[in-house]
Parts: C-alpha cells; sequence; structure tokens
C-alpha cells in the first residue's frame, strides 16, 4: 500500500515538474525570439492583404525589441519625413501579447505567431495582421 501511494505522487511530481518546465520556457523561448530588429513582411486589414498600402505609408518600417525591454520603431512617415518612436516592450498573458508603451501611451497586440524567423501580430480592435521577419 505504502509503495502505491509513493508511486502516485511520485508520479505527480514528475508531472508538475513538467508542467512548470514547459511554462517557464514557453515565457523565456519568447523572450529571446522576440529580442531582435524587425521588418514588415505583409499587412491585412480586415483579411485583405493592404501591404502596398503600408509600405507607401510607413516606407523602410522597422520595430527593434531590444534585451533591456525598450523598443524603437522607425520608417518614413508618407516615404518621405523620418520618424523614430521609442519606448518600453513587455509581453502580458503568458507571453500571449506584446505591449508597446511609448511614454504611457499603450499599444497591445495579441501574439499570434512566434518563431525565431517570423511573428505575427494581431490588433482585433482594428483588425490588422502584422507578419514580420528578422532584419
Amino acid at each position: 500500500m505504502k509503495m502505491r501511494s509513493i508511486l502516485k505522487y511520485s508520479i505527480f511530481f514528475i508531472a508538475l515538474s513538467v508542467i512548470v518546465i514547459t511554462v517557464s520556457c514557453r515565457k523565456y523561448n519568447y523572450t529571446n525570439r522576440i529580442q531582435k530588429a524587425w521588418v514588415l513582411e505583409k499587412y491585412y486589414i480586415n483579411d485583405i492583404d493592404s501591404t502596398n498600402y503600408f509600405h507607401n505609408q510607413f516606407k523602410n518600417y522597422e520595430l527593434e525589441l531590444s534585451n533591456n525591454n525598450g523598443y524603437v520603431e522607425t520608417y518614413l512617415l508618407g516615404g518621405i519625413q523620418s520618424q523614430r518612436k521609442e519606448g518600453i516592450w513587455v509581453l502580458k498573458e503568458n507571453s500571449k501579447v506584446l505591449e508597446l508603451n511609448e511614454n504611457g501611451s499603450y499599444r497591445d497586440f495579441n501574439i499570434d505567431e512566434l518563431k525565431i524567423k517570423s511573428m505575427i501580430l494581431k490588433r482585433s480592435e482594428t483588425g490588422e495582421t502584422f507578419y514580420f521577419i528578422p532584419n
């Protein structure tokens, strides 16, 4: 009888350990994967390809997410006027949401996919989907 109890507790402890390690690794991997310079590959509004529109409005757009949780967005507004935005980025809701904070102005993006060579962000309130690749 004691052997069965020990076996049950051992299995429970092992399962709990696997869950904790998996959750910890996911956050670690997301944090490491997201820290780089990203450029926009595709842009959709309400499932309609609007990539050309985005590139015309925000030429040479780049989003750099650094390891100190700072971010820099750079682009040419309308293809002419140089723009630079800086702030702090945070992963929220178990790494499912990327928050960009520029001096108290917050933008949240749902992380649909985050791989080493691709990132897909969505903003449900605007219907926008951003497809990024590393620069």
